[in-house]
């Protein structure tokens, strides 16, 4: 996520996902075993992130996304279902959801008002208690705020404090926060984001008027296509 709302490069993860998931599917079919790769945006009959808090990829945060231990919410999800044989692996608990509920970073830089603040999850769906999330309100600055013909948002997942970049800092963090029960670890490091790191607020993402088209982040030159083409 490299300057949300504005620009992004979700759909250059989506055309790597169409290869290695194809690549996984042709392998299984090869070796006897029917397979099929799921690739968001388009032609996938599953739902991504529920599979992945199965499979212990991450946890579910409070804007409903998929937050791996690695990368945050820095993520884009593809499967392959098929007949093969496997052992199932288990949900890890690394202190997401604790850290979500005095966080609030995504609910509060969330252009649309979307996203629960909720200090607790309120919303049950099929057995499953989350956070509740406004979908219209969602949608309709999904479809607002961005510039390119793919639209979108994506700017919880952007300031979400588990998608800083993985470096030394990040590593001690993924190793202490989980291992620490009174939660004064995780409240420091909160702390230190909200202080040292630059949040400009909800609205100020929309387009004039309601707001004044600002982004997470710098975007590289590379993905600043207004400066290469006038229109």
């Amino acid at each position: 996520m490299y300057a949300n709302p504005t620009y992004g490069t979700s759909y250059d993860a989506y055309s790597m996902l169409r290869y290695i998931s194809g690549k996984l599917e042709v392998f299984l079919k090869e070796i006897g075993y029917s397979a099929r790769a799921h690739v968001p945006p388009v032609n996938y009959d599953l739902v991504m992130p529920p599979l992945a808090i199965d499979a212990g990829l991450g946890e579910q945060g409070r804007n409903g996304i998929l937050v791996t231990p690695e990368l945050g919410a820095n993520t884009r999800l593809a499967a392959v279902s098929t007949d093969m044989p496997l052992e199932p692996d288990k949900p890890i608990d690394i202190g997401i959801k604790e850290f979500c509920n005095k966080c609030k970073i995504c609910a509060e830089e969330c252009p649309s008002g979307a996203i629960s603040f909720t200090d607790e999850p309120e919303e049950v769906i099929r057995g499953y208690k989350r956070w509740k999330i406004n979908h219209d309100k969602c949608y309709t600055v999904w479809n607002s705020v961005a510039t390119s013909h793919s639209r979108g948002c994506r700017v919880c997942l952007a300031v979400c404090p588990y998608s800083r970049k993985n470096n030394w800092i990040h590593n001690i963090v993924r190793e202490v926060d989980p291992r620490d029960p009174t939660g004064i670890f995780s409240s420091g490091i909160l702390a230190v984001q909200k202080k040292f790191f630059k949040y400009h607020g909800g609205q100020e993402y929309l387009p004039p008027p309601d707001g004044n088209n600002k982004t997470f982040n710098e975007a590289p030159d590379w993905l600043r296509s207004e400066e290469w083409f006038n229109y």
